[in-house]
């Protein structure tokens, strides 16, 4: 569902409950749901087959997860928005495939004095090709007779920057997801340390994942809470944003107490965060420890 709303602005699923009580959430692909507001803002969800409708689903029985949204309604088709990005990068992909596919050589003219039939022109292309067309053909010698002249097709700077275009295609793309670059496995023009892919994680987490993670809580106390009840919707970045070890050890030591400020965690709050089952005696404030000296009184 996450990935239909990224995509396409919309991540549908069918509220499946027994007794009012919700049970089950089976997700609907996004072009199969059309959402109609009624004259009193209130939604309803019609669900087709192909062009066949199936039914329609009152609001209470659609769960609606959006992304950013122009009308509050449905949200924006990324795809839609980024084709010409996406565009232009699947056709310099194609294109460059094309050219190593010919042995990484540009096309050219081949001319013969005469005139030819348009039988005879197209035979002549036909057998150059399959002689000097292809990467297993590169770089062999062609003999021509007839008076006949091959005139390759020079490079142009703009034929040389396709590597460029692709890794700016890659960030343009990266740029309408709201994703990093590094996260994609391309990392630019500078090759990241593992301080700098440290700081690029923790901002996915916090860039990226968040927002999309609020978006969910939102529709879960929406569609399924009702905004009642004890219970709310949270989602556990820990495991992401988890530094190394060294600087676990120092922020929890000093959560439990080490060096005389008060403790804010119990051990059991540590071991929690660190995947460990509770001890049985962790449930309490510890102690700080290496207490600053009392004054005497005097």
């Amino acid at each position: 569902m996450t990935l239909h709303a990224v995509l396409t602005g919309n991540g549908y699923a069918y509220i499946g409950d027994v007794n009012g009580e919700p049970i089950e959430l089976t997700p609907i692909c996004e072009g199969s749901v059309q959402v109609e507001q009624e004259s009193d803002y209130t939604l309803k969800y019609h669900i087709f087959d192909g062009k066949k409708l199936l039914g329609t689903v009152p609001r209470e029985r659609m769960f609606h997860l959006r992304g950013p949204s122009w009308d509050g309604i449905v949200g924006l088709d990324l795809v839609q928005k980024a084709r010409e990005a996406i565009g232009l990068a699947i056709a310099t992909e194609q294109t460059h495939a094309s050219l190593h596919a010919n042995g990484a050589r540009p096309g050219g003219i081949l001319a013969v004095e005469g005139d030819l039939s348009p039988e005879s022109r197209e035979a002549l292309k036909k057998q150059w090709n399959s002689v000097m067309g292809g990467v297993e053909n590169a770089f062999r010698t062609a003999v021509l007779d007839s008076k006949a002249s091959w005139t390759p097709f020079a490079f142009s700077g703009v034929d040389n920057q396709h590597i460029e275009l692709r890794k700016f295609q890659i960030e343009e793309i990266c740029r309408a997801l709201k994703v990093f670059p590094q996260m994609v496995g391309h990392a630019g023009d500078q090759t990241p340390t593992f301080a700098s892919a440290e700081a690029f994680f923790s901002a996915h987490v916090r860039e990226t994942l968040k927002p999309w993670a609020e978006r969910w809580k939102q529709a879960v106390d929406r569609d399924l809470l009702d905004y009642e009840g004890d219970l709310e919707p949270e989602f556990d970045f820990r495991y992401l944003t988890m530094g190394n070890v060294k600087d676990r050890a120092e922020y929890n030591a000093k959560a439990l107490g080490s060096g005389g400020s008060p403790a804010w965690l119990t051990p059991n709050e540590v071991r929690a965060d660190e995947g460990r089952d509770p001890h049985p005696d962790g449930d309490k404030l510890p102690q700080p420890t290496n207490p600053s000296a009392q004054p005497s009184e005097g």
